[in-house]
């Protein structure tokens, strides 16, 4: 019944819109998955990226890239923070091992840029952070780095591109939804991507109820949308983030 399930990595940008998605096809896998993020400062496998950072030792990071990877953990990666080395080595390793890979990301800045901002500034990353992290109001006083987040964009966005194209280069056959097909589309179809992650990577849509993609794809936010654009530049930020294009992670065939 669920013969294709195969361990997975979600490849992501911070403030996506992919935790739903993510907890949902971690907790239907038969593999067992690590704290999202789990290479990021505060987590589980921080000590790879900080021995990295020391030594510069390429044998020792895939060396320990490798032992992670033996016991095919999933994992959601956000790859914009990491170094391209450790991005690389967890690419080439996990798809040694059988590894699937899954692209999230947001087509448009906007939404992503300002959410990131805010967090950023506030240590606010979840409704659970609103309880214990008040917040001081001084932080609205605040401008918007707007060249520097639009440049980090444009390297997020590289990177992401980057990986895709080595797993191609490889033969593998990585898959990719957008924030924007998932939650900003036609129910319909938004439930047919779905119902497809679900049976390429769990290997099966038995468990993609009509509640359940009611759930997970009529979400609500963490409510802190109408703070960010409480800083003083907003309306210039946002005019230089919509002169960016569109985001797309490869060019249709015959395109």
């Amino acid at each position: 019944m669920m013969e294709n399930n195969s361990p997975f990595i979600i490849w992501t940008f911070r403030r996506s819109g992919g935790t739903n998605l993510g907890d949902s096809l971690f907790n239907n896998s038969k593999y067992n998955a690590v704290e999202h993020e789990p290479f990021n400062v505060d987590r589980k496998f921080n000590y790879v990226v900080n021995k990295w950072n020391k030594e510069k030792n390429i044998d020792v990071l895939y060396s320990d890239i490798e032992e992670i990877i033996r016991d095919k953990p999933l994992i959601k990666h956000c790859l914009e923070i990491m170094p391209s080395e450790l991005n690389d080595a967890l690419l080439e390793i996990s798809t040694k091992y059988g590894y699937k890979h899954l692209f999230l990301y947001r087509e448009m800045a906007k939404s992503r840029l300002l959410s990131l901002n805010y967090s950023i500034k506030t240590n606010v990353w979840g409704k659970e952070h609103l309880v214990t992290r008040p917040l001081d109001d001084a932080v609205f006083d605040e401008k918007i780095p707007i060249e520097k987040l639009i440049e980090h964009e444009r390297a997020a966005r590289n990177s992401m591109k980057s990986l895709y194209s080595k797993l191609v280069e490889l033969k593998q056959k990585p898959l990719s939804v957008s924030f924007e097909q998932l939650y900003k589309s036609d129910f319909y179809y938004s439930s047919l991507l779905v119902r497809s992650l679900f049976n390429e990577l769990i290997g099966s849509d038995e468990f993609v109820s009509e509640e359940f993609l009611d759930k997970t794809l009529r979400r609500g936010g963490q409510g802190t949308n109408g703070d960010y654009l409480r800083f003083p530049n907003s309306d210039e930020f946002i005019t230089k983030i919509e002169e960016l294009n569109r985001f797309k992670l490869y060019e249709e065939k015959g395109s």
